[in-house]
């Protein structure tokens, strides 16, 4: 399949906490690999992954939005 990088598209993928979300992204990931189908895998939590969180920010939500836009 080839790629059509005149016209990008994303998969945005949300749910509940435990559903799934990352895994089910990993293996479309893999099958987009698999098809030599370029693509990116960004998962928000990893955006967000610091220690410790700023005060008044207890989930990390400015770094991962400044991790976001770089």
């Amino acid at each position: 399949m080839p790629a059509d990088l005149d016209h990008p598209r994303a998969l945005l993928i949300n749910g509940t906490v435990g559903s799934g979300k990352t895994t089910t992204a990993d293996a479309i990931g893999t099958q987009l690999r698999d098809r030599g189908v370029p693509h990116a895998v960004i998962d928000l939590d990893w955006l967000r992954n610091a220690w410790p969180a700023p005060v008044g920010d207890p989930f990390n939500d400015l770094i991962g939005l400044r991790n976001l836009e770089s």
